[in-house]
């Protein structure tokens, strides 16, 4: 909490979510928590004033606001730095002194006054745009974003050749200014942290990203027994179920990543075919979680690929991987898929891979601004096991599957039920 005053003249801002004793007793400039706060609902909070009592007519009108913005620093190659700072959202509120009530203190030589107020988080704003038009925009999570310039042989960051490091904050708060006769007596603000809440999106267009995302992916396994030539498998699977965030405190839903698995044609009395039902039966999947931020110099008008941020020279771009995790999954038992040759059939069979979120994650959603964006992808390692006896030689299959993460509390906006946003939410496979 940050304040300004003026004759001994101060003002404090407290939330609903603290006890209301803390009002009086942490006015000494104590710092307090900044609370969370999701778009779509109200936030609450009590502002108190205190001054000398033998001050008279301290006040008359008090201004509160709420504020959003984002700021980022880009150093360039060159050496230099470009500073970005836009405005996301501003609210304004005004109490008059006749407002505020009278409540006890502890000091008997200070005189306390206190005014409820609360804001309307709103999940779109519109505020002015570099391309001229005035659509509305989601707002964007509370968020920092360091990327150093350091690069070590050991991280997993990449660098475009334009901009190399940077940081970008997206931070909220509310203010509140006292005035006496049309002249600033006291201020002070508090940080809240901003959590966009969201129906569940659709999906992506993988295409929209370039050769970004992979969703399919073949390898030969060559046994050291039994074939007499190589069998292809493939590999496909598609963006899962959205990984959500109730209002509950047991955290983050899983999400089912469904791999679907076919060969080669094969003929029925073949040894490739005996092969695949007798010992391809079980896989390897090692699965990582990626984030990926990007925060730009210039206004987007979408989201950009990897490869777009990248020849960007006023683009920072950053990524995050979390810890592997790695299973040994049954194989649904193979069936007799498409025919393509008489008597020749390509067989299929599904594994699905269940995943939760890291107990790292930072809870932050994906999003989308002009200014900064935020998504995460699933990298997908698949290999074949060995068999007593057999050595099947193969490459891993490598996938990279998009995944969206919301906060997301169905049954919780109004004028909609559970049933509702059940029905309305877009169907995924899984």
């Amino acid at each position: 909490m940050s304040h300004r005053s003026e004759n001994g003249i101060h003002s404090d801002i407290f939330f609903d979510v603290q006890p209301r004793w803390s009002k009086i007793t942490t006015s000494s400039g104590a710092s307090l928590p900044a609370p969370t706060v999701f778009t779509g609902r109200p936030l609450r909070g009590t502002l108190v004033i205190s001054h000398d009592k033998r001050q008279e007519e301290v006040f008359d009108v008090v201004q509160l606001t709420l504020q959003g913005e984002v700021q980022s620093i880009i150093r360039l190659s060159s050496g230099s730095y470009c500073k970005i700072k836009k405005p996301l959202i501003l609210m304004s509120s005004v109490k008059v002194a006749n407002e505020f009530e009278q409540i006890d203190a502890e000091d008997p030589h200070t005189v306390t006054y206190q005014t409820e107020f609360f804001f309307d988080i709103p999940d779109f704003t519109t505020l002015p745009s570099s391309h001229g038009n005035n659509t509305p925009k989601r707002l964007p999570p509370s968020m920092r974003v360091v990327k150093s310039n350091f690069i070590s042989a050991a991280t997993a960051e990449i660098h475009n050749s334009g901009s190399i490091a940077g940081t970008c904050d997206v931070t909220y708060k509310i203010a509140a200014c006292v005035f006496a006769g049309g002249r600033l007596k006291s201020d002070a603000s508090r940080e809240i942290i901003l959590m966009p809440i969201e129906d569940k999106p659709p999906p992506l267009e993988p295409e929209d990203f370039g050769k970004e995302y992979r969703l399919v992916g073949a390898t030969s396994l060559r046994p050291s027994w039994g074939l007499r030539k190589s069998l292809m498998v493939v590999v496909s699977s598609m963006e899962p179920r959205p990984l959500t965030f109730s209002n509950r405190e047991e955290g983050c839903e899983s999400t089912e990543v469904l791999l679907h698995l076919k060969t080669e044609g094969l003929s029925d009395g073949s040894s490739e075919r005996a092969f695949v039902e007798s010992h391809l039966t079980d896989c390897e999947v090692q699965i990582n979680l990626e984030a990926v931020t990007y925060f730009s110099a210039e206004e987007q008008k979408a989201v950009m690929s990897m490869a777009e941020a990248l020849r960007s020279p006023s683009v920072v771009l950053k990524k995050t991987k979390y810890a592997t995790n790695r299973k040994k999954l049954r194989l649904e038992r193979w069936m007799k898929g498409r025919e393509i040759a008489p008597g020749i059939f390509e067989w299929e069979t599904t594994v699905s891979v269940t995943t939760i979120l890291p107990t790292s994650f930072s809870r932050l959603p994906s999003f989308f601004t002009s200014l900064v964006a935020r998504r995460y992808a699933f990298d997908v390692q698949i290999t074949f096991g060995h068999w007593s006896g057999i050595n099947v030689f193969h490459k891993p299959i490598k996938l990279r599957i998009p995944l969206q993460i919301v906060h997301f509390t169905a049954g919780k906006f109004l004028g909609h039920s559970l049933e509702d946003d059940d029905l309305d939410a877009p169907v995924y496979v899984s």
